[in-house]
C-alpha cells in the first residue's frame, strides 16, 4: 500500500515529482491520497492525483482528452467533474467536525510611504515595458516573470528587502527628487518618514493581541523580513521565534537547534508568544489551534496551496468551541496585494465550490520545503501566465506612464 500525504504536491501532472508517483502506483495494491487542498488552483490539479489512485482504471481518460471533456473556462466542468469522482473521496467538512467559525477582519489597506510608492511604481512601470521583450522565450519570459512578482511583493513590503543592483534599477533615469532610484534602496532604511507601514501595523496588531494574553502568528515570505521583525520585536522586550526554510527541521538535522524545538518553545513558553514564519516552511502538518488563535499575514504571495494551508494551523480538530480564531491580513494600497488577494480569493472558491457540489450530488459526505528566500510566488508553472495577466492589468489601472 502506498500513501501520497499532502498529495497536492503532485497536482501538477507535467512535473518530475507527478511522474514519479504515477510510475510507484502501478507497483502497489492499494493506493491513497490525503489533502486539504487538493485544487488549490484548476481543475487541472485533480488529474494526477486520481489517477495515481487508478492508475490503470483511466477513470479520467488520458490528460489531453481530460482537458477536452473537462475546459476549464466553462462553468459547468466543475459540476460534471465532482459527479465523476465523487464515488473515489471522502470528504469531512468542518461543519461536521463543529469547529467554531473563523474570524476573517477586513484588509487592513495602508498607504505607501512617499518614496516606497515611488519605487513601487517605477518598478511597476519597468515590467510594463519590458515584459514584452521577453515573450519570445518561454524560459526567459517565465524566469523574469517570476522576479518581476517577487520584486513587487518586496517593494509593496519594505523596499529594503530590494537588491540595490539589479534589472529593475539599473536604469539611473529613474530618479526622485534627483537621487538615483539604485541610491534610494541602498540607504532605505535610513530615509526619515520611510519606515513601512506593514511593519509599524504588524507591531501593532500583535501586541494587543499579547497584552491580551495571547499568542501570535505572523506569516511573511522574505527571510530578512523575518529576521527583522525579531529584531523590532526585541526592542520592545517581546520575545519572537523565527522559522524559515534554513532552520533545521528536526533533531535529525541539529539536535540542538531545528523547527520542532522552537515551535514546542513558541506552546508551551510564555515569555515567547511571537512566531515569525513563512509558509514555505510552516504551512502544513503544524498544529498551533491550542495556544495560538491570531494570524497576521504581513504580505502573502500566489501560492494558494500555501495559504490555504497556513490557515488551518490555527483551525484544527480540537479547538476549543469558544475559541475565537481570527486573520488579519495587511495590504499596501493600489498594489500587487489586491491582485494576490483576489487571485487566491478566487483558487479558494474553486476549491470549495468542487467539494460543495461533490457533497450536493452525492448526498453521502455530509460529515462531511524550502531554503529560498521566499515562498513560491506561483503555485504551479501553469498558473503563471493568469496570474501574471492580472499583474499587468493591475499595473496599466494603477500605475502612470514614466
Amino acid at each position: 500500500m502506498v500513501i501520497a500525504d499532502e498529495s497536492h504536491h503532485f497536482k501538477n501532472f507535467l512535473s518530475e515529482r507527478a511522474t514519479a508517483l504515477l510510475q510507484l502506483a502501478h507497483h502497489a495494491k492499494k493506493r491513497m491520497i490525503l489533502t486539504g487542498t487538493m485544487m488549490p488552483k484548476e481543475l487541472n490539479d485533480l488529474y494526477s492525483q486520481f489517477t495515481f489512485l487508478y492508475p490503470d482504471e483511466e477513470i479520467l481518460d488520458d490528460f489531453e482528452q481530460f482537458k477536452f471533456k473537462y475546459p476549464q473556462e466553462e462553468a459547468d466542468s466543475l459540476i460534471d467533474l465532482s459527479q465523476t469522482l465523487s464515488p473515489f473521496f471522502t470528504r469531512i467538512s468542518k461543519q461536521a467536525l463543529q469547529l467554531p467559525e473563523q474570524t476573517f477582519n477586513p484588509p487592513i489597506v495602508l498607504e505607501m510611504n512617499p518614496i516606497q510608492q515611488r519605487i513601487y511604481d517605477v518598478l511597476a512601470d519597468n515590467i510594463r515595458r519590458n515584459d514584452p521583450g521577453y515573450r519570445q522565450d518561454v524560459v526567459l519570459l517565465n524566469e523574469w516573470r517570476r522576479r518581476a512578482i517577487v520584486f513587487l511583493i518586496e517593494a509593496a513590503t519594505d523596499p529594503s528587502l530590494l537588491p540595490t543592483t539589479n534589472q529593475f534599477t539599473e536604469n539611473n533615469s529613474y530618479k526622485t527628487d534627483g537621487v538615483a532610484l539604485d541610491e534610494l534602496l541602498q540607504n532605505y532604511e535610513e530615509l526619515e518618514g520611510e519606515f513601512p507601514k506593514k511593519l509599524e501595523t504588524t507591531l501593532e496588531l500583535a501586541q494587543q493581541t499579547i497584552n491580551n494574553n495571547g499568542k501570535v502568528i505572523i506569516w511573511c515570505s522574505f527571510i530578512h523580513t523575518i529576521n527583522k521583525l525579531a529584531k523590532l520585536f526585541e526592542k520592545q522586550n517581546t520575545h519572537a521565534i523565527e522559522i524559515y526554510g534554513q532552520i533545521p527541521k528536526d533533531d535529525e538535522e541539529d539536535e540542538n537547534d531545528n523547527r520542532e524545538k522552537r515551535l514546542e518553545k513558541f506552546k508551551t513558553n510564555d515569555d515567547y508568544n511571537v512566531l515569525i514564519a513563512n509558509p514555505a516552511s510552516l504551512a502544513e502538518s503544524v498544529s498551533l489551534h491550542h495556544e495560538c488563535h491570531h494570524a497576521i499575514y504581513l504580505d502573502r504571495t500566489f501560492n494558494g496551496g500555501h495559504y490555504m494551508q497556513s490557515l488551518e494551523r490555527i483551525h484544527r480538530v480540537g479547538l476549543d468551541p469558544k475559541a475565537v480564531t481570527r486573520y488579519d491580513v495587511l495590504q499596501s494600497a493600489m498594489s500587487i496585494d489586491q491582485v494576490i488577494s483576489d487571485r487566491l480569493g478566487l483558487k479558494k472558491r474553486r476549491l470549495e465550490e468542487f467539494l460543495n457540489s461533490a457533497d450536493l450530488e452525492t448526498m453521502r459526505f455530509q460529515q462531511e520545503d524550502t531554503s529560498k528566500d521566499f515562498a513560491n510566488p506561483v503555485g504551479e508553472e501553469g498558473e503563471l501566465a493568469e496570474d501574471f495577466d492580472a499583474v499587468l492589468d493591475h499595473i496599466d489601472r494603477d500605475v502612470k506612464d514614466f
